[in-house]
């Protein structure tokens, strides 16, 4: 069965927040493990080595300069503050950081907020 082409365009786009909401839980139960003080990390190789494990067990897709995208092709925003907290932001369906389409984690609230 066909669906309309808005249909089409709503169902993807809910799997895309969805992948993005899976990459956010890998990034932060990585996060979790060890964090440094104000560091901003987006760099896979930097990232990798920082937590010490292999690129290879994720999915994650990268760009030229190794940054972790999100599912529309733009790079995650990782900030940590302080020692164990952190905020993870994938810039949603219009690739604009900090609107309503935002996919943010918060490590505080341990949970998805709103941007």
């Amino acid at each position: 069965m066909l669906l309309p082409f808005g249909s089409e365009y709503r169902v993807r786009e809910k799997g895309r927040h969805i992948k993005a909401k899976y990459d956010l839980r890998q990034i932060t139960a990585l996060l979790k493990q060890n964090t440094t003080n104000g560091a901003y990390v987006t760099n896979v190789e930097s990232y990798f080595n920082f937590l010490g494990v292999s690129e290879g067990d994720f999915t994650w897709h990268t760009n030229g300069q190794g940054q972790i995208l999100d599912p529309w092709q733009t790079p995650y925003r990782i900030e940590i503050f302080r020692q164990t907290n952190f905020v993870i932001r994938s810039a949603g369906t219009d690739k604009v950081f900090g609107n309503a389409d935002d996919v943010v984690f918060n490590s505080i609230s341990n949970d998805f907020v709103k941007p």
